[in-house]
C-alpha cells in the first residue's frame, strides 16, 4: 500500500489534531518524542606507549533523537496508554473495590476473648459498586478547603475500549511507512 504523505506530515497532521483536542495529551506526546532513544555506545581507548599499550572499551549512553516514524510510534503510545490502558485500569479498580467489604461506622460491637480483638460489625457492601474519588491536591498540601478538587472514577463500557482499540489500531495500518 503505497501512501501518499510522508511520516513527517503525518506525525504534523496527529499532533496538530492532538493539541486541538487535548492539549495536555500533546504535550505528554511531545515529550515522548523529546526524550529520544537511549542507546549505549562502545569506544576503543588506547592507553600507554610502546609494547604496552592496553585497548579498553568504554560504554557510555546518549540518546539520539527519534526518527519521524519512531516518533508516530511513540505518539500513538501515548494515545493508547491515555485512552485504552488508564481505562482498563479504573474498570478494574472498580471491580476490585466492588468485591471490597467496607467497615461499619458504628461504634465496635463487642470484644472476642478467644481472638483478644475488637470485632467491628461489616455492612453488607460486597458485590456493591462504590463510587471512588481522588483527590487532585492531598490534604497535607491544601492550605484551604476551597481548593479540594476531585476526580470520580467512572467505568467504562468494553464495547467503548473495543471500539477505540480498533480506531487505534487502524491508525497505526495508517501510519505504517515500510517501503
Amino acid at each position: 500500500m503505497r501512501l501518499e504523505y510522508t511520516p513527517f506530515e503525518a506525525l504534523e497532521l496527529i499532533m496538530t489534531a492532538l493539541r486541538e483536542v487535548n492539549p495536555a495529551v500533546a504535550d505528554r506526546a511531545q515529550s515522548a518524542i523529546d526524550a529520544g532513544v537511549d542507546e549505549t555506545v562502545e569506544q576503543d581507548i588506547q592507553r600507554g606507549q610502546g609494547r604496552r599499550r592496553q585497548i579498553s572499551k568504554r560504554e557510555y549512553r546518549k540518546n539520539r533523537p527519534l526518527t519521524d516514524t519512531e516518533s508516530i510510534d511513540a505518539v500513538l503510545g501515548v494515545l493508547e496508554a491515555h485512552l485504552i490502558v488508564h481505562r482498563r485500569v479504573v474498570n478494574s479498580v472498580i471491580h476490585e473495590f466492588a468485591e471490597a467489604a467496607i467497615g461499619s461506622v458504628e461504634p465496635p460491637g463487642r470484644y472476642d476473648l478467644k481472638d483478644k480483638q475488637v470485632v467491628y460489625p461489616i455492612t453488607d457492601s460486597i458485590g456493591v459498586m462504590k463510587a471512588l474519588e481522588i483527590e487532585i491536591v492531598p490534604e497535607s498540601a491544601r492550605r484551604t478547603e476551597a481548593l479540594v478538587q476531585t476526580v470520580s472514577l467512572t467505568l467504562t463500557d468494553e464495547n467503548q475500549l473495543t471500539e477505540i482499540t480498533e480506531v487505534l489500531s487502524a491508525l497505526k495500518t495508517l501510519t505504517r511507512f515500510e517501503s
